[in-house]
């Protein structure tokens, strides 16, 4: 049995041109689908629920990405407890949204990406350090 398109899933036209593709709500998506097991850059996120904290970090921690995650729940410390555990560079608790706070790292584990934006771990991306020893 394949995936379910909850919402979206389609082309839209805008007075604009270029390509717009809806944001798209996806359910009953497996380990073995490219939905799962590839990096979307769309507005495509897998909907999944699950019956204990076990089952929900199992789904949630991806083996070869780790970009980001989000937890929806009305139990704030089950939540952070979890986002500890995740295996994803970025969580957010409740929302969405990239960070509009520059100070904070933004970035993926694992094979999301090669390093962090942002903050003081993003600029030192861009330091270049050099030894010179001259013997004297």
């Amino acid at each position: 049995m394949g995936a379910s398109i909850i919402e979206g899933g389609s082309w839209y036209d805008t007075n604009y041109g270029g390509y717009f593709y809806r944001p798209t709500f996806l359910e009953k998506v497996t380990r073995e689908m490219p939905a799962f097991k590839e990096e979307i850059f769309g507005p495509v996120i897998n909907i999944d629920k699950f019956s204990d904290d076990e089952e929900g970090l199992e789904m949630a921690s991806h083996p070869t990405y780790g970009l980001a995650a989000c937890i929806h729940t009305s139990n704030l410390n089950k939540a952070i407890n979890m986002a500890k555990k995740i295996e994803s560079g970025m969580v957010w608790i409740n929302h969405w949204g990239y960070p509009d706070d520059f100070t904070h790292p933004a970035g993926g584990y694992n094979n999301s990406g090669i390093g962090k934006d942002m903050g003081r771990v993003g600029l030192e991306e861009y330091y270049r350090e050099k030894s010179i020893w001259i013997p004297h």
